[in-house]
């Protein structure tokens, strides 16, 4: 059996990430016809200015951006790069953080009006309604689905919503883990398809322990810190990678190449500064204010905030493994194996040949920060990289291609 792979998925892709938008918008057209449904919406769309001194908004906040974005799961780098070297990646990076945010807004209106539904119904306040997690969609929304007429065909739309977000987005987490593994090792490669049903079978098996009666408090445990610090820690990472050893302006030129513009400065602020700033404090001061984790009126003991980091950790160590191996395999001074492992390497760069020219000459105005090791005179630099364009050439000179020149023009 051949194991199509991204081409599969990206045909069922069409009907997973567009039903979710169908089912909110008739949830949202049966919610807003419901009484008290206004009392949610105003609930939803007014904001509360003092909640922004407290803290646990904010990280509420990020966890929201890094589940709904997806930054630092890998799933958007493994898509990306079957792309043609010239797709409109910064169009795409605006657009769907934009989308992302009116998808936020039509879920929240959907979700606040059934809720307003049900504090009508129970005689309460609409803030006592409000659940919080997996409290919400598992618990307070069904509620109020039940008390509709035509409850179970309501109550199937919602479930069919959650499991169509749910397996879109499992798409994209298990082609980043399975392209990992078979770029890495040829076994895998070769057996694909057969690697690919144990690795959905053990991690279906794995997942079972979440719908036991104790899977909400795994859920949370889960929740907590396998998504959410260890993400963090992974982007800091990458903020550091691009913004100070690649170089957030040898990167922005890069964008430039592939999309035929150059891009704002404003991004190598925010690669370098903004982002990992804000990355960086709101992690610090999460674990400044560490503290249990409740749910409902349970609080976890302290054996389960071990758990939780072990997991966290579990996640987090390869980077460090991985460096460690890469170190021990290197030659030379301690400082020269963590200087040339982290150097590109001569041959990093597009594939294609006229890219690859166009990059190279791209790379003597700009140079990466932890550049290949040319040699120290320009003229000899400029030389080595003009050996190295002939080189990759010759090597590929049977290769068509299609590129459009975008280069040289002027940097603000």
């Amino acid at each position: 059996m051949q194991f199509s792979g991204i081409k599969s998925s990206g045909k069922v892709v069409y009907l997973t990430a567009t039903t979710p938008f169908i089912m909110l918008i008739v949830l949202l057209i049966r919610g807003a016809t419901l009484p008290g449904a206004i009392d949610g919406l105003k609930l939803f769309i007014y904001p509360d200015f003092t909640r922004l001194s407290d803290f646990q908004v904010w990280t509420d906040s990020a966890m929201q951006i890094f589940y709904a974005m997806a930054p630092g799961w890998g799933g958007l780098l493994s898509f990306a790069s079957y792309n043609d070297f010239h797709v409109n990646v910064y169009k795409y990076g605006i657009a769907i953080p934009v989308l992302n945010f009116f998808t936020s807004l039509l879920g929240g209106f959907a979700v606040f009006a059934i809720i307003g539904y049900l504090a009508h119904q129970s005689g309460v306040p609409v803030h006592q309604v409000v659940a919080q997690g997996p409290g919400l969609t598992f618990v307070a929304y069904p509620e109020a689905l039940s008390q509709l007429p035509g409850a179970p065909v309501w109550a199937v739309l919602f479930f069919l919503t959650l499991f169509t977000i749910g397996i879109d987005s499992q798409f994209g987490m298990f082609d980043t883990f399975l392209s990992a593994l078979t770029d890495e090792f040829r076994v895998v490669r070769k057996h694909r398809s057969l690697f690919c049903g144990g690795a959905c079978l053990l991690l279906f098996l794995l997942g079972m322990g979440c719908v036991t009666n104790a899977g909400m408090f795994w859920v949370q445990i889960i929740d907590y810190y396998c998504a959410f610090m260890t993400l963090m820690i992974i982007c800091i990472t990458e903020c550091v990678l691009v913004g100070y050893i690649y170089g957030a302006e040898r990167f922005r030129r890069d964008i430039a190449l592939m999309i035929g513009h150059p891009i704002s400065y404003f991004w190598c602020i925010s690669w370098k500064y903004l982002t990992l700033g804000t990355i960086s404090l709101i992690l610090f001061f999460n674990f400044y204010f560490q503290k249990a984790i409740v749910y409902e009126d349970y609080v976890f003991p302290s054996w389960s905030i071990v758990i939780g980091w072990t997991l966290a950790v579990s996640s987090t160590l390869p980077i460090p493994l991985y460096a460690c191996v890469k170190l021990y395999r290197s030659e030379g001074s301690l400082w020269h194996r963590i200087t040339s492992s982290i150097r590109c390497t001569a041959d990093f760069g597009p594939s294609s040949i006229m890219d690859r020219k166009m990059y190279l000459k791209d790379v003597r105005l700009v140079p990466p920060v932890m550049g290949p090791e040319y040699p120290c005179d320009e003229e000899e630099a400029m030389t080595k990289l003009d050996q190295t364009a002939d080189h990759f050439l010759t090597l590929n000179q049977s290769v068509a291609s299609t590129a459009v020149l975008v280069l040289p023009y002027e940097f603000p």
